[in-house]
Parts: C-alpha cells; structure tokens; sequence
C-alpha cells in the first residue's frame, strides 16, 4: 500500500527529488529503517534479511537517485504513512 502511493506520488510529481520526498515522507514514519532508501543502502541493509523492496521492478526512480520502499510495516506505522499521504491528496481504498 505505502509503496503503492509512493509510485503514485512520483508518477504525479515527476520531478521529485530524494530530499523533497523524505520531507514529505519522513524517516520519523519508520524509525529504523525509513520510508525508503536509497537502493544501495536498501540492499546493504537487506543483506541478512530483507527489508526492502529491491526486485527490479519494485525500485522507484527519482529525478535524482533510485529508491525502494521498507516492507517493515505495523500497523502504527501504516496509520502515520496515511496520515502524511492524506495531507497530499492519496488515500488508501481496499478492493
């Protein structure tokens, strides 16, 4: 879901930088991983377990760097995400 509204978010806004998306998706949402990362850092940190989504067609390309989403969601988590979603417009709907 949350990497769902990201590709959504970067369709929309396709000149959006790493830095602006991390203002708007903040860190704080996911505090040890992050919202998402670079995919040089997902991967380091996926070494052991994965963490990320990192298959080719799950990566987001930005203006200026390549990210993939955490998959390290609660349900505490998800509630923050769609409380910054929402501020921009996206919302999650179920089928």
């Amino acid at each position: 879901m949350a990497r769902a509204i990201i590709v959504q978010f970067v369709k929309d806004h396709r000149n959006t930088t790493f830095e602006k998306l991390k203002e708007i998706f903040p860190d704080t949402i996911v505090p040890t991983y992050g919202v998402f990362a670079e995919l040089s850092v997902a991967k380091k940190r996926s070494a052991e377990k994965q963490r990320y989504f990192i298959k080719p067609e799950q990566v987001i390309k930005l203006k200026d760097k390549t990210i993939t989403v955490t998959n390290q969601w609660t349900s505490v988590y998800i509630a923050k995400f769609l409380i910054e979603a929402k501020k921009h417009g996206y919302r999650a709907t179920s089928a």
